[in-house]
């Protein structure tokens, strides 16, 4: 083994044990309450595994993308322990907590294009467990709405990170579409319900941005589209509001 991989494979193992140092107190946020740590190192995993990353800067900051956005750690004590490479791609990658929710999620959105290469493509590990997990693994208080949202709000920012990595925007289309057709389910299932107790539907037509009313759910026009059968679910569809 040479020097280099050596070298290499300490600093991974340094990012490990400092990200699951400042990360030990944190759950994540699904219903089976995970280790946190399990995040970084399942994002790392990803974009080794899947997409044939070997950059041990992007690596090390993968694993420490969320330590400056959740936990103690600080920029400058980032920069004295794994570099300012590191610093800086963990900066670019992080939120600013300071904003509210919405104002964060308009950033992303907003700012993905102007990311570098190597932050785009830490986006792309982070979003693909975010949404595997969304699908999987929800948040006990997340709504049907909540989660349709989220997806539709992660292929907004990805749409931005696109020219990285092929294998890595494959794999997240695949896993969208998998958390979409999902979700699709679980809206079909909704608006039999919403048949049955003789709801009323607002349905907006496929050309508008605006998203579906399913009596007081609201879910994205793609999840009515989605749909094996809607014809077998008893509706009230009420003319598309303009």
């Amino acid at each position: 083994m040479t020097d280099a991989v050596g070298n290499n494979s300490t600093l991974l193992l340094n990012a490990a044990s400092f990200a699951a140092d400042r990360h030990r107190k944190q759950r994540r946020k699904g219903e089976d309450a995970s280790p946190y740590i399990n995040h970084p190192l399942d994002v790392a995993n990803i974009l080794a595994g899947i997409g044939g990353v070997t950059d041990t800067t992007i690596l090390v900051a993968a694993v420490l993308h969320d330590t400056i956005e959740d936990t103690s750690a600080t920029s400058e004590e980032l920069e004295d322990t794994f570099g300012r490479e590191v610093r800086l791609l963990v900066e670019e990658v992080s939120d600013d907590k300071s904003l509210d929710k919405a104002e964060r999620k308009r950033r992303q959105i907003e700012h993905a294009a102007a990311l570098s290469t190597a932050a785009k493509v830490i986006k792309f590990g982070d979003k693909i467990c975010n949404v595997r997990d969304v699908r999987e693994n929800p948040p006990s208080d997340w709504s049907l709405q909540r989660r349709c949202e989220y997806l539709d709000w992660s292929g907004l920012v990805m749409k931005e990170c696109r020219g990285v990595n092929e294998s890595l925007e494959d794999h997240f289309d695949e896993i969208l579409r998998e958390g979409r057709a999902a979700l699709a389910r679980a809206v079909k299932v909704t608006l039999r319900r919403a048949g049955e107790t003789k709801n009323k539907v607002r349905y907006e037509e496929p050309e508008s941005d605006q998203p579906t009313v399913i009596g007081t759910l609201r879910v994205p026009k793609w999840a009515v589209h989605c749909l094996e059968d809607p014809e077998t679910i008893t509706v009230t569809i009420e003319g598309a509001d303009r």
